[in-house]
């Protein structure tokens, strides 16, 4: 799951996309800046392997959830159009992975003292590893 997640964060911040952190990274709020993205992983599931002579086929699934954070007087439709301009067609290169959007909400977050928008997709993909000969 980390390595999923932290691979999908290197896609992100390839693409010029800055400030983006994922669920486990310890840094401060004040630190993060003004618009930031948190990416976090729900129901990871791996499904038995399927072997072959070189290789070990792993199917994986489970849920992206990526956090968009932005001051709390953001309005939605500039909270939106971030993500959109950001985010949109990343989603849609994550290599590997069939993915599509499961929801998709604006709220805020008291915890933070933060606007944010929430969008889910379904991911699943096929790690494979190669097996060595020996």
């Amino acid at each position: 799951m980390y390595e999923m997640l932290s691979e999908i964060k290197k896609i992100m911040t390839e693409n010029n996309n800055e400030n983006v952190f994922l669920a486990f990274d310890a840094v401060p709020i004040n630190q993060k800046g003004k618009y930031f993205t948190v990416l976090t992983m729900e129901n990871y599931e791996v499904k038995p392997p399927i072997y072959s002579e070189r290789e070990i086929f792993m199917p994986v699934s489970g849920e992206l959830l990526i956090t968009v954070a932005a001051p709390m007087n953001t309005a939605a439709e500039e909270i939106n159009n971030y993500f959109n301009n950001n985010f949109g067609d990343v989603i849609n290169t994550i290599s590997g992975t069939i993915n599509h959007v499961k929801g998709m909400k604006i709220e805020v977050d008291e915890k933070i003292n933060r606007m944010t928008l929430k969008v889910k997709l379904k991911i699943s993909c096929i790690k494979v590893i190669s097996i060595s000969g020996g």
